[in-house]
């Protein structure tokens, strides 16, 4: 954008002021309009900050995956409050009284939520007002947590293919406890 939008001009007051050759300063204007344009457009990096300076990767299309572990990497870099970061485990109303040894026992996959998805689901149906829901940390579930496209859902979802261990199991919430974490709030 700098180059385009500096040389461009320069090149075209070079011609009427008789530095260049028409011929030589249309083909300069015309590429510095294109760059101009190229720079404009932008193109999407994964920057990488280090403590010598940053790296940037060019990203040609940024797919969903690669979208959902930059928005938790990012979360997990800039220190949120554990529950912002958490996947969630929303657990019927007739499991109620499960324990968290039950809930490592159950068999996979376990389809999760993120914060910002499990509370869009509570004020989208509140018919699911005595839903039980388990913070899972998944740095410490020691299986491998995938994003992929559930049926139900045209999003991506945290899908975790293993079992969870007694460990990664954080809390226990219902639904009014869940719907008082705010993001604002960083004391929980």
């Amino acid at each position: 954008v700098v180059f385009g939008g500096v040389f461009t001009p320069l090149v075209a007051v070079g011609y009427f002021e008789g530095f260049f050759h028409p011929v030589i300063a249309v083909l300069f204007i015309v590429a510095g309009i294109f760059t101009f344009y190229q720079g404009w457009l932008g193109q999407y990096v994964l920057t990488v900050n280090e403590g010598q300076g940053h790296v940037d990767f060019p990203v040609e299309d940024p797919g969903e995956n690669l979208m959902a572990f930059i928005d938790f990497t990012n979360q997990y870099i800039e220190n949120e409050p554990l529950e912002l970061r958490s996947l969630f485990l929303l657990i019927g109303s007739e499991d109620k009284s499960l324990t968290i040894k039950e809930i490592a026992l159950r068999d996979p996959p376990f389809e999760l939520f993120t914060f910002r998805q499990l509370k869009e689901r509570f004020l989208s149906d509140p018919g699911i007002s005595e839903a039980v829901t388990w913070a899972i940390d998944p740095l410490r579930t020691g299986s491998q947590v995938r994003y992929q496209r559930v049926k139900d859902d045209g999003r991506l979802r945290p899908v975790l293919s293993g079992r969870i261990i007694p460990e990664a199991i954080l809390r226990k919430y219902t639904r009014d406890e869940f719907m008082a974490i705010s993001p604002e709030n960083k004391n929980y």
